[in-house]
């Protein structure tokens, strides 16, 4: 038994410290268990923007895990405007009547949390992007690139930051809680995405 635990700690602690390095391997296992089916690839921004919505919605605690579930929202890649884009961050904006426009800062909150989460006024760019989606000018808006570098050395491992504000409007189940009529805008998902190489 001791020889089993051994070879074991053996495997686990250079498997461990990979995992840091490459942390998209932590969903090999679970979909070799059935707990994922696996990402979606290159998925249309209006059919991915759905999916992700409709977590949101299902979902009774939200939470930016759940959208990594099995049944829900998991794109590996995004087609949006003939390119290809990797999502790296989804944020919620509120946009509820009783709370009014505010940008929910870190991950995305319980439903649980909604009250208590760190909260910002939206950026002059966010407000636009919102006043046009509130007056039905478009379906969804495109924030102007932000460039950023990630880790290591300053080198050529830019890249054009794109963000998409799109809408959540109320269906019947949020009725319950938010007096508002259906289809009625309570919020917007920013998508923080990169494009692909």
């Amino acid at each position: 038994m001791k020889k089993f635990f051994k070879r074991l700690a053996i495997l686990a602690i250079p498997l461990g410290f990979l995992t840091l390095i490459f942390p998209e391997w932590l969903v090999i296992p679970l979909l070799l268990v059935g707990y994922l089916e696996g990402p979606n690839a290159n998925s249309p921004f209006p059919e991915a923007h759905a999916r992700a919505v409709k977590t949101f919605v299902d979902s009774e605690g939200f939470g930016f895990g759940r959208f990594k579930r099995s049944g829900y929202w998991f794109e590996h890649t995004v087609r949006l405007e003939e390119k290809t884009f990797r999502p790296m961050n989804v944020n919620l904006i509120g946009l509820t009547p009783e709370e009014g426009d505010r940008y929910f800062e870190g991950r995305m909150p319980k439903k649980a949390e909604l009250t208590t989460a760190k909260t910002r006024k939206l950026s002059e760019d966010e407000a636009a992007a919102v006043a046009q989606i509130r007056a039905g000018t478009a379906p969804w808006v495109r924030l102007p690139a932000a460039w950023e570098t990630f880790v290591g050395p300053p080198r050529e491992d830019r890249y054009d930051t794109v963000h998409i504000i799109a809408p959540i409007t109320a269906d019947k189940s949020c009725l319950e809680c938010h007096k508002v009529k259906q289809g009625s805008l309570l919020g917007a998902f920013d998508y923080e995405m990169i494009p692909m190489r």
